[in-house]
């Protein structure tokens, strides 16, 4: 399997959903344990994750308004 050196995780948008999903994060760093695991999250979902220790960066983002 190939190695990957940077990895971006995109996380649900919605609080119950990301919590439900975090051990997605372990299980990815698992597989490839020298990639940069990134998480892109809307609004404050990236709160959440920090501290994680599977994490390297956690990118949040606002969605524009108007925008569907």
């Amino acid at each position: 399997m190939k190695e990957f050196q940077n990895i971006l995780i995109r996380m649900p948008n919605w609080l119950g959903d990301a919590v439900m999903a975090t051990p997605i994060i372990a299980d990815v760093k698992a597989k490839w344990p020298r990639a940069t695991i990134t998480a892109l999250c809307q609004g404050g979902v990236g709160q959440i994750l920090i501290g994680n220790p599977h994490l390297d960066e956690i990118f949040t983002f606002s969605k524009p308004d108007g925008f569907l």
